[in-house]
């Protein structure tokens, strides 16, 4: 009888797991894929990524030493 509570256990626990596992992947997939859209939008559109948004190329500042991005003022507008 313990060895079937311990078996009872042990399905219970990775049934849970699992659950675990497709509630975050559920999350996070469709986030990721949201992401990866807007930034091919952007880039396909001919704009620049600075702080998670897409802006004017010819509007950002670069460092040239560095060849960084530190500041844009025009976000683009751009329809995907």
């Amino acid at each position: 009888m313990k060895e079937a509570t311990g078996e009872a256990n042990l399905t219970i626990l990775i049934i849970a797991l699992i659950g675990v596992i497709a509630t975050f992947g559920a999350i996070l997939i469709p986030r990721l894929m949201k992401n990866s859209n807007n930034k091919s939008c952007c880039l396909e559109n001919d704009g620049i990524i600075f702080n998670n948004k897409c802006y004017v190329k010819e509007s950002c500042n670069t460092n040239s030493s560095t060849g960084k991005t530190t500041n844009c003022t025009q976000l683009l507008d751009a329809k995907c």
